[in-house]
């Protein structure tokens, strides 16, 4: 049987979770972080957002500063205190990798002060869950530490449905020798399921155990430097995501410590990383789709512009309004024809297609299109990511049109390089060549005159037309030169 997983319809570009790689959160110390986002089908080497463009930007509250990107990874630009990381195609950007980053910590930053990065995934339309578009994790300024803790990225679990948890354990071997076997006790809370567990990142693979509300990551001959005789191998990490529970009460706390076994000493025990359930507040969020496409909110499909309300009732009487301003791009697709020519007067990018072959008209993506024999066509209009067609327009050149043209007559029609005037009336005085715009090209004198042969083959193909001035009385004939 074959379990391969594939992409379904759409996309879901987001953000999982803001890892500590490297280094502590104290006064003028160096940190690297890494942000798990962009295409989320590449945690399963799937590439399901490949053509999809958008931003990562990342805001840095507190006394810490950007450096650098981390080797391998992209670098952004910089706004102020924000990262921004410009995606022209999600489907080449990997999704460990991409956005690591180092930060520096103020020489003067305090205890306990906090430095916070709030994170969002941007892009026009079509993501097929918004709601893991942004991510915000705080980080403790410490001073004398020790390096085996336990951190949770949220401070507060906000839906009552149940929220997202993710926690890093970080190791180090401060002993004398190298430790050769490491394992964690991790025990969870009674307040997730611990059947959502999902692995993240690690320095180093471990075999995973769970049962009864506790994660046993072993780390067998891991052979781990102690920091005496190699500091920066001494160091290692695993990052992992748990489901609180539905329903929670309002102030429940969720906790969770581990227990850290190097070798056959006593267990490191770890700080206790807390969570606690708090109403959400109020969310406002801003959409657009293109005409004639919808918006699932609520559960009802939207198609008009508008402001929408959504109420999400917590169990402890604590609502949460969602307010959704929906923008819905219309374009009202305005073509005009004349005899020569049919254009179209919106802006944006064009493409002419031919209604009866149903294929686009090779090279023809001006406003403007002028055609060279009879038929039905339409203007396909880019606009951004919408896209829409015109109606189809019947267009149909004819050779003689106008005013007194019963017996002038030319050819051959269409011509490529001569083309034969006859049965000019005596009467008439010259002949003018204009262009499909009105643009007078060529203008000759006949002297009585009846047939003229003139020599069209330098001139762009498209269509023409003669005017002949005879007296009081026009004459006009169109011709197409290819």
């Amino acid at each position: 049987m074959d379990f391969a997983l594939g992409c379904k319809p759409g996309f879901d570009i987001g953000i999982s979770a803001l890892i500590q790689n490297s280094g502590v959160f104290r006064p003028a110390d160096a940190v690297q972080l890494q942000l798990l986002g962009g295409d989320l089908s590449n945690q399963f080497g799937l590439h399901c957002a490949s053509g999809i463009s958008g931003e990562i930007k990342i805001r840095i509250a507190g006394p810490a500063i950007y450096i650098s990107p981390a080797s391998g990874s992209l670098t952004p630009t910089l706004s102020g205190d924000t990262l921004i990381y410009t995606i022209s195609d999600f489907g080449n950007v990997d999704y460990y990798s991409a956005f690591r980053f180092n930060i520096l910590v103020d020489t003067f930053s305090q205890n306990l002060q906090n430095v916070c990065f709030e994170s969002w995934a941007t892009l026009l339309n079509g993501d097929n869950d918004s709601t893991n578009n942004y991510f915000t994790r705080c980080f403790n300024i410490v001073n004398s530490f020790d390096p085996n803790d336990k951190s949770v990225d949220k401070i507060y679990i906000n839906n009552p449905d149940g929220e997202w948890l993710t926690y890093t354990i970080r190791f180090q071997n401060t002993g004398t020798a190298e430790a050769i076997n490491i394992y964690i006790l991790d025990t969870l809370s009674s307040n997730v399921d611990e059947g959502s567990f999902q692995l993240l990142s690690y320095s180093h693979e471990p075999f995973i155990q769970i049962a009864n509300k506790a994660i046993r990551f072993q780390f067998s001959n891991i052979h781990l430097p102690d920091s005496n005789n190699y500091e920066p191998g001494s160091h290692g990490y695993v990052t992992y995501r748990v489901k609180s529970l539905a329903g929670l009460p309002y102030n429940t706390e969720v906790k969770n410590k581990a227990f850290i076994y190097f070798d056959y000493n006593p267990p490191v025990i770890t700080n206790e990383a807390t969570s606690v359930v708090r109403c959400i507040e109020n969310k406002y969020i801003n959409e657009a789709i293109c005409y004639g496409d919808q918006y699932n909110f609520n559960n009802i499909n939207l198609k008009l512009s508008g402001t929408y309300l959504d109420t999400i009732s917590n169990p402890n009487g604590c609502d949460t309004i969602i307010y959704l301003n929906l923008t819905v791009t219309h374009q009202a697709i305005n073509v005009t024809q004349t005899i020569n020519y049919i254009s179209i007067q919106n802006p944006g990018n064009y493409q002419w297609y031919n209604c009866a072959t149903h294929s686009i008209i090779s090279g023809q993506t001006a406003n403007t299109f002028t055609p060279n024999s009879s038929g039905n066509y339409a203007v396909i209009l880019s606009n951004g990511n919408c896209r829409d067609t015109s109606s189809c327009i019947n267009f149909t050149i004819t050779n003689i049109n106008d005013i007194n043209t019963k017996t002038l007559s030319i050819s051959p029609n269409p011509v490529t390089k001569m083309l034969n005037v006859e049965n000019i009336p005596e009467e008439a005085s010259e002949i003018h060549l204009y262009d499909f715009n009105g643009k007078k090209i060529l203008a000759f004198l006949l002297n009585n005159r009846t047939t003229k042969q003139i020599d069209v083959s330098d001139l762009p193909n498209g269509v023409y037309h003669l005017e002949i001035s005879e007296q009081s009385k026009i004459s006009r004939i169109r011709f197409v030169k290819f």
